[in-house]
């Protein structure tokens, strides 16, 4: 089987069909933010190269502060003048309607480059942002080079809003006694799976927003399993909007052939009964005898949906917090200054780390009561090593109430301790394990997050390693925090070797970079993605599903953040979501956020 993921397409030239004037919609320049697929299709390109034809990449810019800044780009196509792009751009816009934007088309002179200057450019065309938006209709416009009037071809851009639809269709299909193109010769086969765009008719209502890879030389092809975003293929009426399926052979010249065709609705894919479509060739659709061309079987046909980790919270699911904080002797005697255990400032480096990491993995924790323990040293009255002890003292109920409490119970006890070692981390997580971390079902779903701060090399890996296998069985995630200037390789290592495991749940972080004692937000916020995506997966695994949304009362994220100012307050909304009045979403784990940030 061979995978060209970059030869797609057909050369035909198509034929317009004038649709109806209808009334333009007023753009709101003051609504709501509008999220946007942005598909893109040219025809009658200009050939660059003198002995191919040009291999066209489509690129869409925004002038930003007077420059012309890139905002995304389709995929190229090689050996093709009239290019459909499958690859969308998308565009969340609000606000500036009239905001220029320019589409460019270039001509690669490689396959291998991303600097846009080491290619020629075929054309471009510039328009307002508001133009696309008021269009009930595509838009279409003349590609040029600037100072040349010559049309050096055409291009035509669609535009649909993203709904809500956090699903995806998972569709695997084999083709069947496909046409062959010469007697002798067998077909290099793929299909498309268009949506219906704009108000034309026929092939032109459609865009193509998956391409499968190329099987060579078959007349009974076997593609790989697709993976199709529903709100590509959902228009106003779901799952009965109507898609069109097309089969191709794939020729290097960039002259595809289309094999057949059909159309049906998603619904009719999704029914266990419709496996089999009959492909016939586009001027035979119609009429009243068409003679098949072959036939496309449907072997795998489902809709999953794109659950985040705030579906699940709003659902009632239980987040817990779980802390453990290193006592040995290497972190330097607590009484003196350079210590990282250091009693004489209340912002010590263990500290700094429990706060900043602690009130992001706490935050979603309803009832506030964290069970805390310690490792690594004697208590009061003992001569013994201990290596996981309670916090507060109290060994049946180790639970401390919300972070302020646990900051509380550190001051007081640092006193009463006598740092020791070695440095044994397995005794504390196998009792975590044995009974913090309940188990999660359907009805009763649960999830716990650890947090474990330790500042160096561990002694116990052997016996470590065994729990942190057993642990990723089980609903919770271990952040391990990397305190002062140690070595932590031997921990990189570990939170790195992910073989023969189907969910991998450790991941560490360094307290200190770039000469800074501070664990950065840039940090905290990948830790806290990282976690949102050790739960969705765990729910997947186990098939858990949100519960029905429930009200919860939840005060803003700055707050737990620290954020005075309000300067502040907007970088870091900025960099955790895209803010508006109905709904953001965070960019690292993709979790919809509502009304984070007043």
């Amino acid at each position: 089987m061979a995978r060209v993921s970059d030869i797609y397409g057909s050369s035909r030239q198509p034929t317009y069909t004038s649709s109806p004037q209808r009334p333009r919609t007023k753009y709101d320049a003051f609504q709501h933010q509008r999220k946007l697929d942005i598909y893109i299709r040219c025809t009658e390109l200009s050939q660059v190269d003198q002995f191919s034809k040009s291999d066209p990449l489509c690129v869409l810019f925004m002038k930003n502060m007077g420059q012309w800044c890139e905002c995304g780009r389709t995929e190229s196509i090689p050996n093709n003048l009239n290019p459909r792009f499958c690859q969308s751009i998308e565009l969340e816009v609000g606000g500036a309607d009239y905001q220029p934007m320019k589409f460019t088309v270039y001509d690669l002179a490689n396959f291998t480059s991303q600097d846009l200057r080491k290619h020629d450019v075929i054309g471009s065309v510039e328009l307002e942002l508001r133009t696309l938006l008021e269009e009930g209709r595509p838009f279409i416009g003349e590609l040029r080079l600037p100072g040349d009037m010559k049309s050096r071809g055409r291009i035509y851009v669609h535009v649909k809003d993203i709904k809500g639809i956090n699903s995806k269709l998972r569709l695997q299909v084999k083709g069947s006694k496909l046409t062959k193109r010469a007697m002798f010769a067998k077909c290099n086969a793929y299909f498309e799976v268009c949506c219906k765009v704009g108000d034309q008719e026929e092939k032109e209502g459609f865009h193509p927003v998956y391409r499968s890879q190329i099987v060579a030389r078959s007349q009974e092809p076997r593609w790989q399993l697709a993976d199709i975003p529903m709100h590509k293929l959902c228009g106003r009426n779901g799952n009965e909007t109507e898609i069109l399926l097309q089969c191709w052979h794939f020729v290097q010249d960039g002259g595809d052939d289309l094999i057949g065709e059909a159309k049906c609705s998603i619904n009719d894919l999704l029914k266990q009964d419709h496996k089999v479509i009959q492909l016939y060739p586009q001027q035979q659709a119609k009429s009243r005898k068409p003679k098949s061309s072959g036939s496309l079987n449907i072997l795998q046909c489902c809709v999953e949906h794109q659950y985040n980790a705030l579906d699940f919270i709003r659902g009632g699911c239980d987040m817990k917090f779980v802390c453990a904080i290193d006592f040995t002797l290497s972190n330097g005697n607590p009484k003196e200054s350079n210590s990282l255990h250091s009693m004489m400032s209340e912002h010590n480096e263990y500290l700094e780390a429990l706060r900043s990491l602690g009130s992001v993995l706490s935050y979603y924790c309803v009832d506030k009561w964290y069970p805390v323990f310690g490792f690594g040293a004697r208590l009061p009255d003992e001569e013994v090593t201990s290596h996981c002890f309670p916090l507060n003292g109290k060994e049946d109920l180790p639970q401390i109430k919300d972070l302020e409490g646990i900051i509380e119970a550190y001051l007081h006890h640092i006193q009463t301790l006598t740092f020791a070692g070695p440095t044994f981390l397995a005794p504390v997580l196998r009792r975590i394990l044995r009974d913090f971390v309940p188990v999660s079902t359907q009805s009763s779903q649960s999830y716990v997050t650890v947090l474990i701060l330790l500042d160096g090399i561990l002694n116990d890996l052997d016996d470590l390693l065994p729990e942190v296998q057993k642990a990723t069985e089980l609903p919770l995630s271990i952040v391990i925090a990397g305190v002062g200037p140690g070595n932590f390789n031997s921990m990189r290592d570990i939170c790195s070797n992910k073989k023969n495991a189907t969910r991998w749940n450790l991941h560490f972080v360094a307290g200190r970079s770039n000469n800074s004692k501070h664990i950065s937000r840039g940090k905290v916020r990948d830790i806290s993605a990282q976690v949102c995506r050790d739960l969705i997966t765990y729910m997947k695994l186990k098939n858990i599903h949100p519960n029905p949304a429930k009200a919860l009362k939840i005060k803003p994220l700055y707050e737990s953040l620290d954020l005075d100012s309000t300067a502040e307050r907007k970088i870091l909304a900025k960099s955790l979501s895209q803010v508006n009045d109905m709904q953001s979403c965070c960019p690292s784990c993709g979790s919809n956020i509502t009304k984070v940030f007043p």
